[in-house]
């Protein structure tokens, strides 16, 4: 068995069940929904932060550093969920490696990254097209 598993259940309504199982114990039990300004804040701040560090498939960061790369507290837990859903878009991509998944951007949607990179407020942009 597996001395770490992270699930993540989808149920009825759109909410999200989280639920973190070390050595076959329950440790933590949390439900996220994420709203579409959240969606739209979290995705632009992941965008600016892989292209500030200048991530294009031989740099990439890992889940962990994204996340410790100043997202607030309450952000920190719908990362995960927003990047799988840019990952399902293309606009980033992920590659296993040594310690776990590393995430890069799509060479390919590079003026496409640039636009949203450089759009302010919470406008709805071309990119969204929400992962729920």
């Amino acid at each position: 068995m597996f001395p770490y598993l992270n699930v993540t259940i989808l149920a009825i309504g759109g909410y999200y069940f989280s639920l973190k199982f070390i050595k076959n114990r329950l440790l933590l039990f949390f439900m996220a929904r994420i709203k579409k300004s959240e969606y739209i804040i979290i995705s632009k701040k992941i965008i600016r932060l892989l292209l500030r560090e200048t991530c294009w498939g031989k740099g990439s960061m890992y889940l962990d550093n994204i996340k410790k790369s100043g997202f607030k507290d309450n952000e920190v837990p719908l990362v995960e969920m927003v990047i799988n859903g840019l990952v399902k878009q293309s606009l980033i991509m992920k590659k296993k490696h040594k310690h776990g998944w590393k995430y890069f951007l799509n060479n390919e949607k590079r003026e496409k990254l640039f636009s949203i990179a450089k759009e302010i407020g919470k406008r709805i942009s071309s990119l969204i097209l929400f992962y729920f």
